[in-house]
């Protein structure tokens, strides 16, 4: 799972932290699965 646009939009009203808090009450293999990725930075992906 990659967050997108968390960061930088105004409209949206949440940042990373706030969706990071979310992610606590899911269950582990889903934390796992969160990559978080720097702006602008690529990243290659394996799936």
């Amino acid at each position: 799972m990659l967050p997108v646009h968390y960061e930088g939009w105004r409209h949206f009203r949440e940042g990373r932290e706030a969706v990071e808090r979310a992610f606590t009450r899911t269950p582990e293999p889903v934390r796992r699965a969160v990559r978080w990725l720097p702006p602008g930075v690529p990243v290659d992906i394996e799936v």
